[in-house]
């Protein structure tokens, strides 16, 4: 039973430290870039990606006025 604990307490670790989640709100688009190259647009909304490989940058899309 103990093993199994460990087991587990590892494997959730592992997850914690490879995988990571963003938030895109419904002001921004969100752009996705896997191993530096573009990938594709993504929409308001939760996402999970893998942090070694990937990286999303928030565009923040709200008009700005200038006077």
């Amino acid at each position: 039973m103990d093993h199994i604990l460990i087991i587990l307490a590892l494997v959730s670790i592992a997850l914690a430290l490879t995988v990571r989640r963003t938030i895109v709100f419904e002001y921004e688009k969100g752009l996705k870039y896997t191993r530096g190259r573009f990938v594709r647009i993504l929409k308001p909304g939760v996402y999970w990606y893998q942090r070694q490989s990937t990286t999303i940058k928030k565009v923040d899309t709200r008009p700005r006025f200038v006077s």
